[in-house]
């Protein structure tokens, strides 16, 4: 009996009850940069993070839609083993301990995947694409240690050589500290140094007195550059809902506080930061003007940064969005928008009315970034976003903002989502802690095309 043994039916169960036990492992970002030189493909021998629980995070993905299928394919086969056997009262009774075991294993998938997307929605998202760059380090012993962004401490490795790929020559920064965890006297790798007895790659001697140092890597490439305690670079490629549990990063002294933005002549990159985990709390927007190069000379400190969204857009224009301070895009209760530049940073004031907040939003083949300077009915928000922003530059296109969600879809109702719509609560069930009827906080606005 394929599906009615107890056999089977125990292994359907304990199949989807191992991705339980493989969330404990997947316990890191899934945005990993690391780098490829011609010939050397070995990345788990880097000296540096483990990368095994990253590939786990990603077989889990993958194991969870094959799960799923699998599952799917049982309970069609329990079906059709129980419409086949009607007079045959085992039988019956197989095929339907058959489907009770497969829809058991359905129910232990989906909360698998429901505990995973708690945890972070990172885990639940399916992405193979690894991008590579970076440089290799190589000690007396002819062993090698990838770096990615940086290295606080080569106590235990004591490199003899830097080795790159040709092709990052001209685009790499290098800087080699005398000390451990980015401290001492500092010494930079100038591109004249580079000995290239090949097409693929190219080296140069690491100097003796920066050996037990630590040393930080920058590739530039378009797009967020993020710095701890504005010393050590490490390209974003996506949002990062926890910055501080980077594995380049977590190690090195310091916390995630500055930014750089690097752009090519087709790109224009921006970032959303916020001072708390998951894309809550006061924060600032930094969309530079469009140009090739780096954005700002300089390092722009913003104090603290925890999580991170970034955003590459074509071009703006505000005609593109409609807003409601009523739910359900009523047109009854739409709201005025006007040109209202802040520090030069493209937005627009909505003006909803006595209500004055944004409840619904309509996006015509756009999105957009809604933000709000704080109100009176969230005093302990507005206290902290004028402490926050007392302490970052005034520079141009620079703004900050107590409360900001990025919007990617229209949305009838936004009192269910939990930065921008969850903002002041009106109500509280039998007077204590739960909220009836939340309401938005969005005053401002900016609009991108896709």
């Amino acid at each position: 009996m394929l599906f009615g043994s107890k056999k089977n039916k125990i292994l359907i169960i304990l199949f989807s009850a191992l991705f339980l036990v493989s969330i404990a492992f997947a316990q890191s970002e899934l945005q990993i940069d690391y780098p490829k030189v011609p010939g050397k493909t070995d990345i788990f021998k880097t000296g540096r993070t483990p990368l095994l629980p990253q590939y786990i995070a990603y077989a889990i993905n993958a194991a969870i839609a094959i799960s799923g299928a699998v599952i799917f394919f049982i309970i069609i086969m329990a079906g059709f083993k129980y419409f086949m056997s009607r007079g045959s009262g085992s039988k019956v009774q197989d095929a339907k301990d058959s489907i009770f075991a497969a829809f058991l294993g359905l129910i232990i998938l989906l909360c698998s995947y429901l505990l995973l997307n708690f945890i972070s929605p990172n885990y639940t998202t399916l992405n193979l694409s690894l991008k590579t760059v970076g440089i290799i380090i190589q000690n007396a012993g002819g062993e090698e240690m990838l770096v990615s962004s940086g290295q606080e401490n080569l106590e235990n490795f004591i490199p003899i050589k830097i080795i790159i790929s040709k092709k990052y020559i001209n685009e790499s920064e290098m800087t080699l500290y005398s000390e451990k965890n980015y401290s001492g006297s500092i010494y930079k790798i100038r591109k004249s140094s580079w000995i290239c007895p090949n097409e693929d790659e190219c080296y140069v001697d690491y100097p003796e007195n920066y050996r037990k140092g630590s040393i930080s890597v920058l590739i530039l490439r378009p797009g967020i550059f993020i710095f701890k305690d504005k010393k050590v670079p490490y390209y974003v490629g996506n949002d990062l809902p926890n910055t501080m549990a980077l594995l380049d990063l977590i190690n090195a002294p310091g916390v995630v506080n500055g930014i750089r933005i690097y752009n090519s002549s087709s790109t224009n990159y921006g970032a959303m930061t916020f001072i708390e985990n998951n894309y809550i709390g006061p924060g600032a927007i930094y969309f530079p003007e469009k140009k090739a190069g780096w954005a700002s000379e300089e390092i722009i400190d913003l104090n603290r940064i925890y999580s991170i969204k970034i955003f590459n857009v074509r071009q703006i224009n505000g005609s593109l969005g409609e807003y409601f301070y009523k739910p359900e895009y009523d047109y009854t209760s739409k709201c005025k928008t006007s040109d209202d530049p802040i520090q030069s940073l493209p937005t627009q004031k909505i003006s909803c009315g006595i209500e004055e907040y944004v409840y619904s939003m309509k996006l015509n083949n756009s999105w957009a970034i809604l933000i709000s300077y704080g109100n009176k009915d969230n005093p302990d928000r507005f206290a902290k976003f004028n402490e926050y922003s007392s302490q970052i530059p005034k520079i141009d296109r620079l703004t900050p903002f107590a409360f900001g969600e990025m919007i990617k879809v229209s949305d009838p109702n936004m009192d269910d989502n939990p930065e921008i719509g969850q903002c002041i609560c009106n109500g509280r069930w039998l007077g204590i802690f739960w909220c009836v009827n939340w309401q938005s906080c969005a005053t401002h606005s900016i609009i991108f095309t896709r």
